[in-house]
Order: C-alpha cells, then sequence, then structure tokens
C-alpha cells in the first residue's frame, strides 16, 4: 500500500472536524538508493521554501516530496514484494502498544513544550 493510499484510508476513519491550515511538511523520501530529508514551507506571499538534507533543491527527493504534495505522486510499492506481517503479540503487549501512541499522539498534539500536566497526556498516562 503506498503512503498516499494510507493516509486516505486513516482520513476516512477520522470524524469530519476542520483539518486547519498546512503550513510546513518534512518527508523523509528514498530516492536513487540514499534516503534524504525534504521540507516544504509554504511562505506569505505563497511561494514555497524546500529544502534536502542532501542540499539538492531540485533533485529526485524534492521532486518526489513535490509530486506528493501536488497529488501526481505514483509510488512503485506495486512492484515491490509485500512486507512480511508483523508478529501478532499477547493481549498485555497490544494494549501497551496503544497506550504508547495515546500518550505520543497526546504529547504531540500539545506540544512537547506544553504536554506536562495537560489533561490529554494525564489521562493518557495513567
Amino acid at each position: 500500500m503506498s503512503i498516499v493510499a494510507a493516509a486516505r484510508e486513516r482520513l476516512e476513519s477520522l470524524d469530519g472536524a476542520s483539518p486547519g491550515e498546512v503550513r510546513r511538511v518534512t518527508f523523509e523520501v528514498e530516492a536513487e538508493g540514499r534516503t534524504e530529508l525534504v521540507t516544504v514551507t509554504l511562505q506569505e506571499d505563497a511561494s514555497l521554501l524546500v529544502s534536502a538534507t542532501d542540499g539538492n533543491a531540485s533533485g529526485a527527493h524534492v521532486r518526489a516530496a513535490l509530486s506528493l504534495l501536488a497529488g501526481t505522486y505514483v509510488s512503485d510499492a506495486a512492484n515491490q514484494p509485500a512486507p512480511n506481517p508483523a508478529p501478532t503479540g499477547s493481549s498485555a503487549e497490544s494494549e501497551l502498544a496503544s497506550a504508547v501512541d495515546d500518550l505520543l499522539l497526546a504529547v504531540v498534539r500539545r506540544g512537547v513544550a506544553d504536554a506536562y500536566g495537560t489533561a490529554s497526556v494525564d489521562e493518557a498516562i495513567e
């Protein structure tokens, strides 16, 4: 499954609340045998500021990130072998994994600096 298909599936499972406005995104892109981070920032004048960890603002990594944002991304994941399914763990492991996911999500939503003592983080810790 491509990241686009996975995102669509996840989005369909969420409630209909307003998604907000995205101003900056960072992608981890694998291309040409290397993995690089690409950051795309929407400037106030509606232009894009694009940077990549390899220093190439017009390379394959940047093209992949921009094509995903533009809705033209086509993954070659269909040509790759399916990943091995994760081993199924015990119920306790699943509950622990779920609790850690809930805690991390609560911290990320609130922001690391402001998370301590908030109701959602305290609830996730309990």
